[in-house]
């Protein structure tokens, strides 16, 4: 009988890379809150664990780890894609002046980039406000 192994116990095992991001990004976390995670640093910690992961994937040589990373980095982005959607039917049919839209950080830097792709012309009742997002000082750590 084979066991079956947790990927990020996989990832965890050979990447030190890895262990020392999500470290640093939990004590980032607890020392900083909503600063950090609403902040351009924390969307750079993402793409760095990216990153991280892919490296540890292509040292394992795992395929069926690879094909789990590409389903897992899909989802998100069909799930983001959605939810950017969803809110723009609800925009058209109901009314109000301001709205907010939570998510959680990692979605962060993809809801951003899905906004600026969307002509104005297609959303005429949305004008995303991401600017607080962009400028906001990262913490120092």
């Amino acid at each position: 009988m084979r066991k079956l192994v947790s990927p990020y116990r996989s990832i965890e095992s050979k990447s030190p890379e890895y262990c020392r991001l999500m470290d640093l990004h939990i004590q980032d976390v607890r020392a900083y809150g909503f600063a950090y995670l609403n902040s351009e640093h924390c969307s750079t910690f993402w793409s760095k664990l990216h990153e991280a992961i892919l490296t540890a994937i292509e040292e394992l040589a795992d395929r069926r780890l690879a094909e789990l990373y590409e389903l897992w980095i899909g989802t998100n982005k069909l799930r983001d894609k959605h939810m950017m959607e969803s809110i723009e039917n609800y925009c058209r049919k109901t009314t109000f002046s301001n709205g907010v839209f939570l998510v959680g950080s990692a979605h962060r830097q993809s809801i951003i980039d899905i906004s600026r792709e969307q002509p104005e012309a297609d959303s005429p009742t949305i004008q995303w406000d991401v600017a607080g997002f962009l400028e906001a000082k990262a913490p120092t750590t």
